[in-house]
Order: C-alpha cells, then structure tokens, then sequence
C-alpha cells in the first residue's frame, strides 16, 4: 500500500508547512485572518460590557419618578417616618444608608477584581469598563453635592421635627448617598456578569433608597432625582472615555496600515 506524499511547491520547491495548513483553534484567545476573534469585543477599541440603554431607562425612571412624588413629598414621608417618630430610631436606619454605600463600594472592587483575574477573555476585557463606571460614582457625588448648595432644600427630618437630624445648612435636594449608590450598582453590572453579585448589589441598592427615605434624610423625590443623576453620570463618563478609547484606537490602527 502506497500513499500520497505531500507536493511540493512550484515556486519554491519545497514541502508546505503543516502549520500554516493546520486549522487555527478556537476560544484560546487566538485570532486568524479567516476565523477573526475568539472572544467577542477582545482588541476592539472602545468599553466592553456596558449596558447603555439599561442605564438610560434607569435616569429616565429616576426622573419621571421625582416628577410624580414631587407634589405628594409632605405626605410620602409622613407616611415613611411615622414609627421613627416615636421610636427615635432614624439615626439608625441612617447607618443603613452609610453601610450600603459603603458595602456596594466593596461589592464594585470585587467584581473588578474578579474579571482582571478572569479566565475568559470576555470578562477581562470588563474590567476597564468597570473601573470608569466606579469612577463615576464620584463624579456623582461631586455633581450632587453642588446642587445641594444651589437648591438648599430642607429635609424632611427637620420639617416633620424628628431627631437625629443633619444640620439645617445641610440640604436635602438630590439624594447624595443614592446618586453614589447608583453609580457603584452599575459599576457592578458592568464588571462581572455573575448573577449572585448583580442580585447583591440589587438588594444593598434598594437598602439605600428605603433608608434615605424611612430616615427621614430626604423626601422621595430627592431619591428619586439621585437614582436618575447617578445613571446620567455613568451613562456621561461611560461615553466620554468610550468615545476616547475609540478615537485612540481608529488612529492607533490608521497608522499601523500605513
């Protein structure tokens, strides 16, 4: 039995190398010029991972929210510090707050840090965009605190006169501690696509809006203009270093053609 030995090359006289015939493999982070990526989004100039337009209904529900519990906020919060008023607990459920923000800051550098680690690629290539999504978060906090001083608006706490309530030079108008803790919850999201730590950070997000409210801290419509303020500052730097990224990149890529 006789078999077919390999031809040789008519230009160069020589046997083809079984490695450039061999088919490339795939999912090892290995691209070709015919099997393109392995990983989906890998090399690509611009973020990975970022839920753009589930951060835009996030801002726009925050606003229409504030729009619609401005004209009942007495009411609202009434109704939400009625037992604090005889049991003199706000100050306690105002931790709640402070150790959610706090928990949800822990929660978005464990999910950064769990994707820079990660095997896959896909999650690797979050992390960058994690790291800009908790940025933002004191983009947020910047961003409220001005307006704060321009609105100064009173809280509720000194209105309905329960205890334990910031000073009256401290405004109320828009949610400081919720702007914070929307922008960390969205870090999350966008760093690690682990469902136990998305519920997680659901949950302790959820801890501080009740909190600021039950509290009496802030009316609902300042939590509610937080939550929309906090995604509207992510959705911005989100943008702003994609659009960066994006540009480095196409020019990057231009002047290795050339």
């Amino acid at each position: 039995m006789t078999g077919h030995a390999p031809s040789q090359s008519p230009s160069t006289g020589q046997f083809p190398s079984l490695a450039s015939s061999a088919p490339s493999p795939r999912g090892c982070g290995v691209a070709s010029e015919t099997s393109g990526r392995a990983v989906p989004g890998a090399g690509e100039p611009g973020l990975a991972g970022v839920p753009w337009a589930g951060i835009m209904v996030l801002a726009v529900a925050g606003a229409v929210l504030a729009l619609v519990a401005a004209p009942f906020a007495l009411p609202l919060s009434e109704a939400a510090t009625a037992w604090l008023g005889a049991s003199g607990s706000g100050a306690g459920v105002d931790r709640l707050g402070d150790a959610g923000v706090a928990s949800l800051g822990l929660l978005a550098a464990l999910g950064i840090a769990l994707s820079r680690r990660s095997p896959t690629g896909e999650e690797r290539a979050r992390w960058a965009s994690g790291l800009v999504a908790a940025a933002a978060a004191a983009v947020a906090f910047v961003v409220a605190s001005g307006l704060k001083n321009v609105v100064r608006e009173i809280r509720p706490c000194s209105e309905l006169g329960l205890s334990a309530c910031p000073p009256l030079n401290d405004y109320s108008w828009p949610s400081n501690h919720t702007a914070v803790a929307v922008a960390l919850a969205v870090a999350v999201v966008i760093a690690s696509p682990r469902l136990w730590l998305r519920l997680l950070a659901g949950l302790l997000l959820v801890m501080v809006l009740a909190s600021r409210v039950a509290s009496g801290a802030h009316w609902v419509h300042d939590v509610a203009c937080g939550v929309a303020l906090g995604a509207l500052a992510s959705f911005v730097v989100l943008a702003a270093v994609n659009a960066v990224s994006v540009a480095l990149g196409r020019r990057r890529s231009a002047s290795e053609t050339r």
